[in-house]
């Protein structure tokens, strides 16, 4: 990368265990980045035959982590990353670490501005720079006097645009069984 390429950091995980909604979110935020930033979007992920195939669809520049990483070492091959590519910002994405200061403090000692993506339903506080929670239920009133900057509600909920366009059909004839999927969200717990 020449000197003018400014880089994001996308640390996102997906698998047949926990999905590719994840991944999918960080495919639409690299073309947000790469579109209104002009930043380069970098995925860094754990080794997964169908987050593989998934990214290879999406076309996204990769760095993969070997699955059998434990924290430790994660953390210190994204400390190296951080410094090969110095990049400006880091988006971490990910379902438990977040919230682990150990893990987010990684992205703030190598000096890029770190964001937490989540969409927990309860208060929860995270050692970043800013805090992305989409979650209908949060409100930034709850992180008042935080040193952290959280952006919370709908309007920063990160959807593909084209969710918004799709149409289903009418259903013909008479409807027996339907299925309603909500991924690994649950606003509000009720599931």
């Amino acid at each position: 990368m020449n000197q003018q390429t400014k880089i994001a950091f996308l640390r996102a995980d997906g698998s047949k265990t926990i999905g590719m909604g994840h991944l999918k979110r960080a495919c639409v935020l690299a073309d947000m980045l790469q579109r209104g930033l002009q930043l380069t979007p970098i995925l860094i992920t754990k080794e997964d035959r169908l987050a593989e195939a998934f990214i290879h669809q999406h076309h996204m520049k990769t760095e993969w982590l070997p699955s059998s990483l434990g924290l430790k070492e994660e953390m210190e091959a994204l400390s190296q990353m951080i410094k090969n590519y110095q990049p400006a910002v880091a988006f971490v994405d990910i379902l438990n670490e977040d919230v682990n200061p150990s893990y987010m403090k990684v992205f703030k000692e190598n000096g890029a501005l770190s964001v937490a993506i989540t969409d927990d339903s309860c208060k929860r506080e995270i050692l970043a720079d800013i805090v992305v929670n989409g979650n209908p239920y949060q409100s930034a009133v709850w992180y008042k006097g935080e040193n952290t900057r959280y952006l919370c509600g709908t309007p920063y909920f990160l959807m593909d645009s084209a969710y918004a366009t799709t149409k289903a059909p009418e259903p013909r004839g008479s409807v027996r069984k339907i299925l309603l999927t909500l991924g690994g969200s649950d606003h509000g717990d009720i599931l």
